[in-house]
């Protein structure tokens, strides 16, 4: 796979895990005001069964501020919008690619926060195989 596309997966990725917890803990998490945004690392990610590499972890960094995104995965920069909706379960994040490989990509996403300060996201692909992340929480930055 060419430098490109392996970063473009690598970034589509970064959005992505599994894993939803149960609606009481989604309640806990609400009424504590927790929020998504802030500085995030990957604590595992897998895209297409494969696992993501720990260097590749290492080099990947999510930054959410209100509806901005920013990840870089090996330097490579990524930046675009998020609108969250939490008016629904699970809730729902639409991505807006506007730098980097997923420039012009509309992509969509269901995700959760939990007590343990982790976040997670399922991020659909456009019909491939499934993509799984958790993240952890280095350094909150405010609220929404």
């Amino acid at each position: 796979m060419c430098w490109y596309l392996r970063c473009a997966a690598v970034c589509a990725v970064f959005w992505s895990a599994a894993c939803l917890s149960c609606a009481d803990e989604r309640a806990a998490v609400q009424a504590t005001g927790l929020s998504q945004d802030g500085t995030w690392h990957p604590v595992t990610a897998t895209l297409d069964g494969v696992d993501m590499s720990q260097s590749m972890r290492e080099s990947t960094v999510l930054k959410l501020t209100g509806e901005q995104y920013s990840v870089t995965v090996n330097g490579t920069p990524d930046r675009g919008t998020c609108v969250v909706d939490r008016s629904v379960m699970p809730w729902r994040m639409k991505i807006l690619g506007t730098v980097g490989p997923n420039q012009g990509k509309t992509l969509l996403a269901i995700f959760e926060l939990t007590k343990e300060d982790r976040l997670r996201v399922c991020y659909d692909l456009a019909g491939g195989g499934s993509t799984r992340r958790r993240l952890r929480r280095e350094r909150a930055v405010g609220g929404c």
